[in-house]
């Protein structure tokens, strides 16, 4: 069976010649086997809503330019899931993602020379899997992150810096079983946190405000810890 292009793939490219107007691409797909692919290049204030519901899915979104956002949704039916892909160059940028299957890969990297990166990744299935990026030279980062289901995993890297000083935030996540929660926020230059959560219902609470501070965390089944680290 041959499908259709229109129903097997969907691609857009979009490029503005200066950063002043802004373009918005939208892509809805239900079935097997769909890709939607997503380029905006040279933009500003642009938008992505990406939509999709079945089984072996692949999302890949690209935006280069300033206040940039990205939307996705992944809603897996089948064993095998999909992949998820949103690379944002330039500064100011806002990823929010939400899954919900078996076997969905997310991948996003944000980088750029000033403003802010913001992520908000919600998992619910089992299998799932996430590697976060994001680095600034001037701004800081902020990830939210929730997952929900067996075999789960996260890993995030945050790259701020501080009074003009470059610096590197970077925790580690490991989460393996249900309903584990994990918010994590650092404020700063050279923070650290490792995160290990096993068992089902463990809540970590990890804020770090300054430089140099590092933490480890292990929890196995139903475990809460809540921690605040500073430096004056």
């Amino acid at each position: 069976m041959v499908r259709t292009l229109a129903s097997a793939l969907a691609a857009v490219l979009l490029a503005a010649p200066a950063l002043g107007s802004g373009s918005t691409a939208g892509v809805a797909q239900s079935g097997t086997g769909h890709r939607a692919d997503v380029r905006q290049e040279r933009s500003a204030q642009s938008l992505v809503e990406i939509e999709q519901i079945g089984d072996r899915l692949t999302a890949d979104v690209r935006q280069d330019g300033s206040n940039l956002r990205a939307t996705v949704g992944q809603a897996g039916s089948g064993a095998k899931g999909g992949r998820l892909r949103i690379d944002q160059s330039g500064r100011d940028h806002l990823a929010s993602i939400d899954t919900d299957g078996n076997a969905i890969r997310t991948t996003v990297r944000q980088s750029g020379d000033g403003g802010a990166n913001e992520l908000h990744l919600l998992s619910v299935g089992s299998g799932h899997d996430a590697r976060i990026t994001q680095t600034a030279t001037i701004g800081g980062n902020v990830a939210r992150i929730a997952q929900h289901g067996e075999d789960n995993g996260v890993s995030l890297d945050q790259t701020a810096s501080a009074a003009g000083a470059i610096g590197f935030n970077a925790a580690d996540v490991f989460q393996d079983g249900r309903r584990n929660e994990a918010r994590l926020d650092q404020t700063g230059i050279d923070n650290r946190i490792g995160l290990r959560q096993t068992g089902d219902r463990n809540v970590a609470d990890v804020s770090q405000f300054g430089s140099g501070l590092g933490i480890d965390i292990n929890q196995t089944g139903g475990g809460t810890v809540r921690v605040v680290q500073k430096v004056k």
